[in-house]
């Protein structure tokens, strides 16, 4: 029969330590040192604890990192010392009040964790594997892991702050967006040469969803052509605010920033509170005539210039010889055949507000912004010519020289244009 006490037994630390005058013995029959506890166990033996073995836990990850959050993650906890197949160990979030994010089983002294693909949130995470011991081993933990996620929308490689709290982007070197951030809207914000964002969608055509732009100190932004395959119906949008917000979204950029719209569109929601879209269209028409004209010495249409700019346009005017597609800018509600509800490319379209600003990459002389020259637009400048005599007309009332004037000048530049976009020898719609 085996006589030692069991743990939470009745003999256990109950024993006196003198008895009729005589003391207890000092040792137990097994010659462990009496007493163990908090005082003599009844009988032969003391209960003697057991002293767990040492572990160690380390931590490996298989994945990525950064990763975005629609990625599964897998990481490798290993736990040394023997403990046996079976015991399981946890993946701790010790930025987010240690909480156990995901588990795994220890076999042969490894463990493999999954986290599913939602289960962190964007940001950095700080991560830990704790074995939390038995009876015959000791709890250890790892040290600690940083996993990096990123949003799905911005390339993984990017040398970019994404803080969804304020919707704020901060680009400090190169990123790309590589896909519509939706409800996101980040707000660019740009400062300094090495900050260059990329615009760049995987598939398309897409609208493109910012909350604001804010370009300085050297800045660029480019939204990347389509290339070949670019055509009316396959080009992206920019998209710069929400539709319904109270104020204009920031479009700011330095006199020595820029944004490269290339063959793109852009559409900018103005605020509620800005009734009739004039302040938002001055912004962006300002914008985009210090980027039509150039540096000071070729204030000539090249399209290189500082502020908002098309690299397309640039190189199809010098291969034409003179400015034959620019950025048409308009106000909505300045088109001559009535504001549009809808801004549509292909399959991506974007509902419009009566006052939003319009940016187009087409033909000079495509006052309607239909990518062409065509009869609509032989209406609206035999409606609006008047030779000169108001100095107040728009891209979308005749002007597209950015001189304010329907005039001979604008005639016979649209002499020269009409008909491009109109298929064959005319070319393909813009």
């Amino acid at each position: 029969n085996d006589y030692h006490p069991k743990a939470g037994g009745p003999a256990v630390d109950t024993g006196a330590a003198a008895l009729a005058g005589q003391n207890a013995l000092p040792t137990d029959l097994d010659g462990n040192p009496r007493p163990q506890g908090a005082g003599y166990d009844i009988g032969a033996y003391e209960l003697v604890a057991n002293t767990p073995k040492g572990t160690q836990t380390t931590l490996s990850a298989s994945g990525s990192d950064p990763s975005y959050t629609t990625q599964s993650l897998s990481f490798t906890a290993a736990v040394s010392g023997g403990v046996p197949n079976g015991e399981t160990v946890n993946l701790d979030d010790a930025s987010n009040n240690n909480v156990v994010i995901a588990t795994g089983t220890l076999s042969g002294g490894t463990a493999t964790i999954a986290v599913p693909a939602g289960t962190l949130s964007v940001g950095p995470h700080i991560l830990v594997a704790v074995y939390g011991g038995d009876p015959n081993f000791a709890a250890s933990q790892s040290v600690a892991y940083t996993q990096t996620v990123v949003p799905a929308w911005l390339s993984a490689n990017s040398q970019a702050t994404w803080n969804p709290l304020t919707h704020t982007l901060t680009v400090t070197g190169s990123a790309t967006l590589i896909a519509d951030p939706g409800s996101d809207e980040p707000n660019i914000v740009e400062s300094g040469p090495a900050a260059q964002l990329k615009i760049q969608p995987a598939t398309g055509p897409t609208d493109i969803h910012v909350g604001g732009i804010s370009l300085s100190n050297g800045a660029s932004l480019q939204v990347v052509s389509v290339g070949a395959s670019r055509t009316h119906a396959n080009h992206n949008v920019l998209v710069v605010g929400t539709l319904g917000a109270s104020a204009d979204p920031t479009f700011s950029i330095d006199a020595t920033s820029k944004l490269d719209l290339a063959d793109n569109d852009l559409v900018l929601h103005v605020g509620t509170s800005d009734t009739s879209g004039a302040a938002a269209y001055n912004t962006v028409f300002a914008q985009a005539k210090t980027g039509r004209h150039g540096d000071a010495a070729t204030p000539d249409g090249t399209w290189s210039g500082f502020g908002l700019s098309s690299s397309s346009a640039t190189a199809a005017d010098a291969a034409a010889g003179y400015e034959q597609v620019a950025l048409g800018v308009v106000n909505n509600n300045q088109l001559m055949f009535g504001s549009l509800s809808q801004w549509s490319v292909g399959s991506a379209s974007e509902n419009l507000g009566a006052n939003d600003v319009i940016v187009k990459y087409t033909y000079v002389g495509d006052y309607a912004l239909e990518g062409m020259v065509s009869g609509d637009d032989a209406g609206i400048l035999q409606v609006q010519f008047d030779k000169g005599a108001s100095n107040t007309h728009n891209w979308a009332t005749g002007s597209t020289l950015w001189d304010g004037l329907a005039d001979d000048n604008e005639a016979g530049v649209f002499q020269i244009q009409y008909g491009l976009g109109t298929g064959g020898k005319n070319g393909s719609q813009l």
